[in-house]
């Protein structure tokens, strides 16, 4: 339910590749997140899967924020929300509303309301922080805010 385009193909393929090559990173060098916010952050590594798989369940009609820990193993190759709920689960240990409760506190919400949180806190936690934003190469794909 997300929509259509080219922008939307993107996530869709570029970028879950781009998780995919992350997360094998991620175990086979054992890589430590960088600025954890321990069991408060969202996975530790990644914030985009969560926003993005929130707009590709907007509408759907069986997959609510109630059956994500249950449902999100049949359908994480499909989701991106499932895929990275998944990862948490199989990676930390301890119950999901204990090491990971900002997820855990979504399920009575709807996905709408999950997206836009998604995108407030991504900016708030990732956007609006120097040490991460100073890398960014800005220019006509990625505009200064100012130029937008």
């Amino acid at each position: 339910g997300g929509g259509g385009g080219a922008e939307a193909c993107m996530v869709t393929t570029v970028f879950v590749k781009y998780m995919e090559v992350m997360r094998v990173l991620q175990e086979k060098y054992m890589m430590e997140p960088a600025g954890s916010k321990g069991v408060w952050g969202l996975d530790d590594y990644h914030h985009l899967p969560f926003y993005f798989g929130a707009s590709q369940l907007l509408g759907h009609p069986t997959l609510t924020p109630a059956v994500v820990e249950q449902e999100c193993k049949a359908h994480c190759a499909d989701y991106m929300y499932m895929a990275a709920i998944h990862w948490i689960l199989t990676h930390k240990s301890g119950h999901f509303s204990e090491n990971s409760p900002t997820l855990s506190s979504l399920s009575g919400l709807q996905w709408p309301k999950i997206k836009g949180g998604m995108l407030k806190m991504y900016h708030g936690e990732v956007l609006h922080q120097w040490p991460v934003v100073q890398h960014l190469c800005f220019g006509t794909l990625f505009p200064w805010p100012e130029t937008a």
